[in-house]
């Protein structure tokens, strides 16, 4: 089972056992009413339309979720590029340095083949 549909049924499996109690439902709802609504808190009509239609709330979590993956991609991506180009830097430091060493190695063996 790949990681993507294993998230999917974790989602569905959580929202089935919220299905079972409006109670819950609208917890769940009112606690992340922000999110659900990307950015800006749901009024109380949309928070009704959630509540009361499960298939609903299922369907703006997942879009939610969507939501919140491609917002982090882009500082993730961030992340792993400053490490990588503080790793790159120093790579390229070290490289030179081994490559001037080898330079100087060279030249030092032809400078004594010539003397020979």
């Amino acid at each position: 089972m790949s990681k993507r549909v294993g998230r999917h049924i974790g989602i569905q499996t959580k929202l089935n056992h919220r299905r079972r109690n409006v109670f819950e439902r609208a917890v769940y709802v009112y606690k992340n009413r922000m999110r659900l609504g990307y950015g800006t808190p749901l009024d109380a009509k949309r928070m009704a339309t959630l509540i009361q239609n499960p298939e609903r709330l299922i369907d703006a979590v997942k879009i939610m979720h969507a939501w919140d993956r491609k917002k982090l991609g882009p500082s993730r991506r961030f992340e792993t590029r400053q490490h990588t180009d503080k790793i790159s830097r120093n790579h390229a430091f070290k490289l030179s340095k081994m490559i001037a060493a080898m330079k100087l190695k060279s030249r030092s063996r032809t400078q004594s083949n010539a003397m020979k």
